[in-house]
């Protein structure tokens, strides 16, 4: 009984943890709350992603392609399961990434601290006209 006990804390243990199981293409996304401006064959605005089990606040690293089936939406950090497929160069244009990013899973979604207003605020006009008090 003692090890049956045992066993089953140990089965609890394991499937509480916080690492998912990944295929060997599939990888840790994090995405950033905010895009930023950049420039890869033209200007634009690139996501800022960090692969990993933790993201680091200052090691965001600007992100020149699409996640397909990722509705980002700003004001958001995620955390992802993306895969990353290899993709025939032979085949792509000379300006196209090798590799095809698609969502397998969001894990996480946390609207960013930054965003939120800390005060209280009142409407003093609508279009230059003064609202009356």
């Amino acid at each position: 009984m003692r090890k049956l006990v045992s066993l089953l804390g140990i089965l609890l243990l394991v499937s509480c943890g916080s690492s998912e199981k990944l295929a060997k293409d599939e990888h840790l996304y994090w995405v950033n709350s905010l895009r930023v401006s950049c420039t890869g064959v033209a200007p634009m605005e690139c996501l800022q992603v960090q692969k990993g089990e933790v993201a680091d606040p200052d090691t965001w690293q600007n992100f020149y392609e699409e996640i397909n089936g990722f509705d980002y939406l700003e004001g958001y950090v995620y955390k992802l399961v993306v895969r990353e497929e290899e993709l025939d160069p032979a085949t792509l244009p000379a300006d196209a990434s090798s590799i095809r990013y698609s969502l397998v899973k969001v894990l996480e979604k946390h609207a960013d601290p930054r965003f939120r207003l800390h005060d209280i605020w009142v409407l003093e006009s609508i279009s230059g006209e003064a609202l009356e008090k």
